[in-house]
Formats: C-alpha cells, structure tokens, sequence
C-alpha cells in the first residue's frame, strides 16, 4: 500500500483564536474609557490654566499703599522787655500718602508656581500609568475567567466559580471605566462564543 504525500502529511491542528476577547482595539478603548473617567482632560486643562494665569500675572503690578501722620510740637523762648522769659509754643501735623506699583516682568517667561503645576502633573502621570497597568491586568483576568467559563470539559463546580470571575472582573473594569465596559461586555462574550462554536 503506497501512501500519497497528502495523506501522509499530519495535519497541523487549526489555532484557537475564537475566544481571544482581548485586543489591542478594545484595549486602547478601554484605557480612553479609564481616563475619561478619571476626568484626565478636565485636569489638564486645569494645570495648563493655572500656568499661564501666573504668567500672566506679570502684566499686573504689585500695589502698596502706604499712610503716615506725624505730630510736631516744640517751646520757643522768646523774650519780651516786659516777660524775659516767655516762652512760645508751636506744633503741627502731617500726613503723608504713599503708592507704589511694581512690576514683575520675569513672570512673563517663567513663573515659580510652574514648579508645582509640573510637580502636579508628574503625580498624575504616575496615576495614569497605575491606571493603564490596572485595567490591563483586569481585562486579562476577565479574558482567563471567560474562557475557563466556556470550557465544555470542565467540571461544573469550576465554570460556576470562572462565571463569579467573570463578573468580579467586569465590575472591576465598569467602575474604572465609569460604566463605558458593562454594556459592551455580553456582545463581546456573545460574538467569542458564536465564533468559537463555528470553529468546533
């Protein structure tokens, strides 16, 4: 019997790719999901105003008014023929108005509380970055959790606890997310499990 090189030829088995939920699409989407949440845009715009409020604070001047009254009283002698000694006496007051403005034009190109904007925004990069690593990690454990859920041979002690998974980690990413996930999440298990059954 003389096998063809057809049939001889083992077949490589077909990659499992139907249940891949997560993607690098969904994943940035996700992560916008997250920042938007976290009003991102909001506090930046925050930080870019209040850099350049105090640079523009070097167009106003620093005003100092100042008041002071001074009393003068004093004996003069002044002798008569009549009085020898007598004496006169003479005092006053004054006031005085003082104003000056000062203008800090070193301001116009960089001013010290930029220092502490920027000390903000490196802080919430260093949030954003815990943020991106949070949701990844948490899309990767609903990936696992819903795989393990769909698994046929499974015990179903173990696809009942993989569906408690499911949900914690779709909670998860709804809270951080601000509630974008959680409508998306059963199209995304439905169109995994309809392209898994086709290629079964």
């Amino acid at each position: 019997l003389k096998l063809t090189e057809s049939s001889a030829a083992p077949r490589a088995p077909s990659p499992r790719t139907s249940s891949l939920l997560v993607t690098p699409r969904l994943a940035h989407a996700t992560i916008r999901a997250a920042l938007r949440a976290g009003s991102r845009a909001r506090t930046e715009s925050r930080y870019g105003s209040l850099a350049s409020r105090a640079r523009a604070s070097a167009a106003l001047p620093v005003l100092r008014l100042r008041a002071t009254r001074t009393t003068d009283e004093s004996l003069r002698l002044t002798p008569t023929s009549s009085d020898p000694y007598r004496y006169t006496q003479a005092g006053g007051a004054s006031l005085a108005l003082e104003a000056q403005a000062t203008w800090n034009l070193d301001r116009a190109v960089f001013a010290d509380e930029e220092l502490q904007v920027e000390h903000l925004r490196r802080l919430r990069a260093q949030q954003d970055a815990r943020l991106v690593e949070d949701v990844l990690r948490a899309l990767f454990a609903w990936q696992r959790a819903v795989v393990d859920a769909a698994a046929p041979d499974a015990p179903p002690e173990e696809r009942e606890l993989a569906e408690l998974r499911v949900i914690e980690a779709e909670v998860r990413l709804d809270v951080m997310t601000g509630g974008w996930f959680s409508p998306r999440a059963p199209a995304l298990r439905k169109n995994a499990l309809s392209r898994r059954r086709r290629s079964e």
